[in-house]
């Protein structure tokens, strides 16, 4: 559950998987 705004990470912890774009930016409003 998103509680503050702004920016945050989303991420796969496998180092592969980031590399291959398992990772991105969100924002809360």
């Amino acid at each position: 559950m998103a509680d503050r705004p702004g920016l945050s990470l989303f991420h796969c912890h496998m180092e592969n998987h980031m590399q291959d774009g398992f990772m991105s930016l969100f924002e809360t409003i």
